[in-house]
């Protein structure tokens, strides 16, 4: 999330989401997210044979929300070793 607070329900739980923070979820699975009060988010999705793997092991190291470092291109979840580079697009 670049900007304001938001929400996300999945699995069972409610997340309250802040600047700084990205969340990870399953989007086969029930799920809900939104802010009351604006926000301004960037998001990915990734699908393919290797993604369910690799969602249980970021999530395992990580959790489903986890606080990203500001100022970088590259992002790097926690100890998974997984990284991901992304562009703002305007």
């Amino acid at each position: 999330m670049r900007e304001g607070k938001g929400y996300l329900e999945f699995d069972g739980r409610k997340y309250h989401l802040s600047k700084g923070q990205a969340c990870l979820i399953d989007c086969y699975q029930p799920h809900a997210y939104g802010s009351d009060s604006g926000w301004e988010i960037e998001w990915i999705h990734f699908d393919g044979r290797c993604a369910g793997s690799y969602y249980d092991m970021i999530v395992k190291q990580s959790g489903n929300v986890f606080r990203l470092q500001e100022g970088r291109r590259r992002r790097c979840c926690g100890r998974s070793g997984i990284c991901w580079s992304f562009w703002k697009v305007r």
